[in-house]
């Protein structure tokens, strides 16, 4: 940003940095501070972020998306990417830039990326928006194809459900059980591994 010779102006750069002639900091407008705090405080509550841009979506769209997320048990929260940046490196998070360029919004979960991501997806098939950027989980960063990825595996509920299933069944069909449900989970990934593979070919 090029300085302003306005008495009363204030700046701020990207992510703590200082005017072209070094001549002077920049000063903190405490509304972007407070943003950037803000920011943080969501990622810290929540150990899933899921980046996505959601250029197109109308305000009723928009409304109706965070319903789904909601019932996924997940918010959806627009923020302005130069002050992600500055949260993410605040926190001592490394995220590619092109993660973090035009609109954003994050769609935000405490420890589970599938239901957001089926939440974003169900909902990406019917309009084609919002696509994923990227995905944050326990502090690791994936790639858009692998964040988009999650809504294709089983969720934790769905899998406490099937570890649930093996306990109740008869002894005589345990070890069928667990072997199948180990085979669907490896089909899955497999299933993956085979698309992301035919992608980069």
């Amino acid at each position: 940003m090029r300085p302003c010779h306005a008495a009363r102006a204030h700046f701020i750069y990207g992510i703590g940095g200082q005017a072209g002639d070094e001549r002077g900091r920049a000063i903190a407008d405490p509304q972007k501070e407070a943003m950037v705090a803000q920011i943080m405080e969501l990622l810290g509550r929540h150990q899933v972020a899921l980046v996505t841009d959601y250029r197109g979506l109308s305000v009723q769209e928009m409304t109706a998306l965070r319903r789904q997320l909601r019932d996924a048990g997940a918010e959806y929260h627009v923020v302005k990417n130069t002050m992600l940046r500055r949260a993410l490196e605040s926190m001592g998070m490394s995220v590619d830039e092109e993660y973090l360029v035009g609109p954003i919004a994050l769609a935000l979960a405490e420890e589970d990326p599938t239901g957001p991501a089926k939440a974003i997806s169900t909902f990406a098939k019917q309009r084609g928006i919002p696509t994923v950027k990227c995905g944050m989980v326990k502090g690791r960063v994936f790639g858009a194809e692998d964040a988009a990825a999650f809504a294709d595996l089983p969720g934790r509920q769905q899998l406490l459900a099937m570890v649930a299933a093996c306990y109740r069944s008869p002894a005589a069909n345990l070890v069928q059980t667990l072997y199948t449900l180990v085979a669907n989970l490896a089909g899955t990934l497999q299933a993956l591994a085979a698309k992301r593979a035919s992608a980069a070919a």
